[in-house]
C-alpha cells in the first residue's frame, strides 16, 4: 500500500490499516470517532494521527 507524503489517508488507506472496512470507517466519521479534511479533489481524507491512536500498538498491545 503506497501511503501519499501528506499527513492524511484516505478512507480505503484508513480502513486498511485498522483492519476494517470502508464502512466502518465511514461509521466512525458519521459518529465522531473519526475527523475528516478535505483532500484534492474534494476526495475525504482521515488525519494520519486519528489513525494511529486507534491502531493497537504492537508491542503492548493496548490502544494508544
Amino acid at each position: 500500500m503506497e501511503l501519499s507524503r501528506s499527513n492524511s489517508l484516505t478512507i480505503r488507506q484508513a480502513a486498511w490499516l485498522l483492519g476494517c472496512g470502508e464502512a466502518g470507517v465511514w461509521r466512525a466519521v458519521r459518529t465522531g470517532l473519526l475527523p475528516t479534511v478535505a483532500g484534492r479533489g474534494g476526495v475525504i481524507r482521515v488525519p494520519a494521527c486519528a489513525v494511529a491512536r486507534l491502531v493497537e500498538s504492537p508491542e503492548r498491545g493496548v490502544r494508544r
